[in-house]
């Protein structure tokens, strides 16, 4: 395959304003691409995220890959290949993908595009705190103590952060951070906080993921829905038959995202669970 010849789109999602956001590049009709071809692309991409869709029937076959490696799952990147798909096929509405996990929806509202998820449910992390906060170059009086660090189904490590930390200060030792990454198995290394610099934010996040070849995601959709139920968890939100909640990410790399999250309950048990942002028009490149 001659790599020149390969027509991708730019696109960035989750953006505070219209027109920024984090980048993901998006190839249509990769299917003849192997999975070296998607990997040397995405590594060319130099973006967090590379998402590779081909028409599946009704449903579009998607695979996303980061600088380094395939992932199971990227918000921000599926949001991004429906803006495309939206531009480039006339009459696309309800959008929906078959990735090797799960069924995703995308819908636009207004200025709004939702990606609807399986409802996640986070598990104990049974690695070690102190490894992680000296790695994070952070201190127990940063931490909550009193609140577990939990894993959501990508194997992110959800860590909370007392009010007293200040969340954009924070500069990881990224090497020690990235070994962790890989001793432990996980995907990236999630810091939440109440800190937050507008009004209408609920909470600020910072993810960090070196080891996979994102030393600091702008925007990271697929821990949002894990994030705010994790909140509800351990009383930081109170729950109500739909949860609305904006987390704020990106700020300290200057690309300021938000991120809306929407939790459906009925009675005790969240049974719907969407994301949603901002998405920019679709940029031609050739990678």
């Amino acid at each position: 395959m001659n790599r020149e010849l390969v027509t991708a789109y730019r696109v960035k999602v989750f953006g505070a304003q219209a027109g920024g956001g984090n980048p993901a590049v998006v190839v249509l009709d990769g299917g003849d691409l192997t999975d070296g071809d998607r990997q040397a692309l995405a590594t060319k991409a130099t973006v967090p995220d590379t998402a590779f869709v081909r028409l599946d029937g009704a449903r579009f076959a998607i695979r996303w890959f980061t600088p380094m490696t395939e992932v199971g799952l990227c918000g921000h990147a599926t949001l991004a290949a429906a803006r495309v798909i939206r531009e480039t096929t006339p009459g696309s509405g309800r959008i929906e993908f078959q990735s090797a996990k799960a069924r995703l929806i995308v819908t636009q509202e207004g200025d709004l595009s939702w990606l609807e998820l399986p409802v996640p449910t986070n598990t104990p992390f049974d690695g070690s705190r102190n490894a992680i906060v000296e790695a994070l170059q952070i201190w127990g009086s940063e931490t909550e103590l009193k609140l577990p660090l939990e894993l959501t189904p990508e194997r992110d490590v959800i860590i909370p952060l007392s009010e007293a930390a200040d969340l954009q200060a924070i500069e990881p030792e990224m090497d020690q951070l990235a070994e962790l990454g890989r001793e432990f198995q996980v995907r990236g290394f999630c810091l939440l906080s109440r800190q937050k610099r507008d009004t209408t934010s609920n909470f600020s996040v910072r993810f960090f993921a070196p080891h996979i070849g994102i030393p600091e995601d702008p925007a990271t959709g697929s821990v949002a829905g894990p994030l705010a139920l994790y909140t509800l968890a351990h009383g930081w939100t109170k729950r109500e038959p739909i949860v609305r909640l904006q987390f704020e990410q990106g700020d300290a790399v200057n690309i300021p995202c938000r991120l809306q999250v929407e939790i459906t309950y009925e009675g005790e048990r969240p049974v719907r669970l969407r994301v949603g942002g901002l998405t920019s028009a679709p940029t031609p490149l050739t990678l």
